[in-house]
């Protein structure tokens, strides 16, 4: 065995590979090469024993039906090459596998994750790997970037969770927008979502969208239904519109001396203010801000909307207007709250291992 492992390596030093040698079992019987096509490749010395227990994978490799089964038999050191997989999380799932804990393991970061859940997944170790999986995906529910999104998306549907992907679903559909996918699908690792799952999370979001659209067209409806009128601070010319105060003299427009009205605070205004105020924060018109931003960057503007004080009239702050406006934020968290995460078992998806 000794003499096999100093071969392996001189033959790396001749032919100058970037490839690093890992020993997890000291007195393993087969070293597994992780080849990338972009990484430096990696050798790991690994006990094929502890493999055959913990995967069905290499229970099925390391059997008697393989030639891989028969080198390690016959005594030999075979090395087996896994094409195409990522030297960092195999490095991580092998490493686990033979009780070489580190403490970089604890945490992992969304894209290492992702890998980690498609190499566990591609060799069925998810079942050996289920007690760290339950703590990588415990921490999940507050992340807000797109790309993380897509990619701990990825992670909980390889690791077959169906639980986290409810989790991740729920908590991605405030952050996204209706064209999420067109950017998930430029990635390797976000493109290989299923279609189901991204249609579902795009379907979602577009009720929710819908949701909110209908309550903000609804304060309309809701403005016109108080009838009674409040004198306001301004006066009104037929020529100029709307005066302050100070443009006003002797009850005549000081820009064009035309007689000046009373500028009441009605029914008409108070809905015209309304469609001002979403005009003034970028929500009216409402098709385009509905098409292509997220749910969360609607509700600041909302937020926003609930916190102008342009208008003045006699009622003050119980001036029906204001009323709708500090309505809306409470609203449209009760819209967000009542989100749904993705269910597996309304999809025809196979999730479990």
């Amino acid at each position: 065995m000794d003499g096999q492992f100093v071969e392996i390596q001189s033959l790396r030093k001749e032919t100058h590979e970037p490839t690093t040698m890992l020993q997890l079992y000291p007195n393993g019987d087969a070293i597994l090469v992780v080849h990338h096509r972009t990484k430096p490749s990696m050798k790991c010395l690994v006990s094929t024993t502890i493999l055959r227990v913990a995967s069905p994978y290499f229970e099925s490799l390391f059997g008697s039906n393989f030639k891989e089964g028969a080198a390690v038999r016959q005594g030999e050191c075979p090395e087996i090459t896994l094409k195409e997989d990522d030297p960092e999380a195999m490095e991580i799932i092998l490493s686990i596998l033979h009780f070489k804990y580190n403490d970089k393991f604890s945490s992992l970061k969304p894209a290492l994750l992702a890998a980690v859940a498609r190499q566990s997944d591609k060799y069925s170790c998810n079942v050996a790997l289920r007690p760290w999986i339950s703590t990588w995906l415990s921490g999940i529910e507050n992340v807000s970037d797109p790309k993380d999104i897509g990619l701990l998306l990825t992670a909980a549907y390889f690791f077959r969770s169906t639980e986290s992907i409810s989790t991740v679903s729920k908590g991605a559909v405030p952050h996204l927008n209706l064209d999420f996918d067109s950017e998930w699908s430029k990635h390797e690792m976000t493109a290989i979502l299923p279609f189901e799952i991204k249609d579902a999370l795009a379907g979602e979001i577009s009720r929710v969208l819908d949701q909110i659209h209908l309550a903000i067209q609804w304060n309309e409806r809701t403005l016109g239904s108080y009838e009674k009128s409040y004198t306001t601070d301004q006066k009104l010319c037929m020529k100029c519109g709307r005066l302050p105060s100070r443009d006003v003299r002797d009850d005549r427009c000081r820009r064009c001396s035309s007689e000046v009205l009373e500028s009441l605070c009605t029914t008409e205004t108070r809905i015209a203010a309304y469609f001002r105020c979403l005009e003034t924060h970028k929500l009216w018109p409402s098709v385009q801000p509905f098409k292509i931003h997220t749910i969360s960057t609607l509700e600041d503007r909302i937020k926003r909307v609930s916190e102008d004080r342009e208008h003045r009239c006699s009622a003050g702050l119980d001036c029906p207007l204001y009323k709708v406006l500090w309505a809306m934020p409470e609203t449209v968290a009760g819209i967000v709250a009542d989100v749904n995460g993705i269910s597996l078992d309304k999809l025809e998806l196979d999730v479990m291992t």
